[in-house]
C-alpha cells in the first residue's frame, strides 16, 4: 500500500497467478467498487500473474472500511481484504493483509 506525501491518494496493489484468467471484483463491505470518479481499478496480465490495483484520490475518513478483493475462476477463488481506519491526518493502520494465489 501507498500513500501520496500529501496523504490525498491512497494505492492498494496486490497481486496473484491464476490460469484459467479469473474474473476479478473490488469491494468496500459488501458494496462492489467501479472505476470512476475517485477510484481508479488497475490490473496488467503478464502470463499467469495479474498485478492489481485500487487507486483512492481525495482521501477523506469516509473512505475507511473494510477493503476486499476476490477473484474467481472455474477452479476456485481467492480473497484479499484489508481494514484502513483513518485519524484526523489522514493516516491509516493496515490491520489484516493477505496474499492471493491459486
Amino acid at each position: 500500500m501507498k500513500q501520496s506525501d500529501d496523504g490525498a491518494k491512497l494505492l492498494i496493489e496486490t497481486e496473484l497467478c491464476a490460469d484459467p484468467e479469473p474474473e476479478i471484483k473490488w469491494y468496500i463491505g459488501d458494496k462492489v467498487l467501479k472505476d470512476g470518479g475517485r477510484l481508479k481499478i488497475k490490473q496488467r496480465k503478464d502470463g499467469e500473474f495479474f498485478f492489481l490495483a485500487l487507486e483512492i484520490k481525495d482521501v477523506s475518513e469516509d473512505d475507511g472500511g473494510e477493503y476486499k478483493i476476490i477473484a474467481k475462476n472455474k477452479l476456485g477463488s481467492a480473497t484479499n481484504t484489508i481494514k484502513l481506519n483513518f485519524a484526523r491526518k489522514l493516516s491509516f493502520k493496515i490491520f489484516n493483509t493477505t496474499s492471493i494465489i491459486f
